[in-house]
């Protein structure tokens, strides 16, 4: 090879000033360029965690209430006398007319039994849903990280390529933005 001559498939390394300064203005240009395209995926996945945060915010609030309900029908149930839990006790052969009224209290403690049922079954499901709810936060934080860890490499290169300017190519480089 002669002089001045290059290698086939070979680019030629700026050494000007302003060589150095186009080239790095290309490179700083994609280095953006990629930066913005990944800003909406940056606001999509902040937006994706607060909405996942406020659903995580309703569950412990919706367990919160279905464990204060079984809390207090328990505490009903068990301040209750044992006539009252189960009124087939008071029931009497010997007194025939008291015993639609102990049918009835029968009637009302079994619908009160059912009921603190369906609490607890509404309780625990609420404690499912918060356990999703969690996990969709963490999914969220996840993507979130991904997506800011990928921008935090773009904007490390262009710190990098910065770095590397001299302050010869850095003031042409500001001269090629200004004209």
């Amino acid at each position: 090879m002669g002089p001045g001559t290059q290698a086939t498939g070979t680019a030629a390394e700026p050494t000007d000033t302003v060589g150095l300064a186009l080239a790095a203005q290309g490179t700083l240009l994609d280095a953006v360029a990629r930066y913005r395209a990944l800003e909406p995926d940056l606001a999509a996945r902040h937006a994706e965690l607060a909405a996942a945060r406020a659903a995580e915010q309703s569950a412990q609030q919706q367990v919160a209430a279905a464990r204060a309900t079984v809390g207090t029908g328990a505490a009903v149930l068990y301040r209750s006398s044992a006539q009252a839990r189960t009124p087939l006790l008071g029931l009497d052969v010997r007194a025939a007319a008291g015993t639609r009224d102990v049918l009835h209290l029968t009637a009302l403690a079994e619908r009160a039994a059912q009921d603190l049922e369906v609490d607890v079954v509404q309780a625990e499901r609420a404690a499912v849903d918060l356990t999703l709810a969690t996990r969709r936060v963490a999914v969220a934080e996840a993507a979130l990280a991904t997506v800011e860890e990928r921008a935090g490499t773009v904007l490390d290169e262009l710190h990098a390529e910065v770095g590397e300017l001299g302050a010869d190519a850095a003031a042409q480089l500001a001269a090629l933005g200004t004209g």
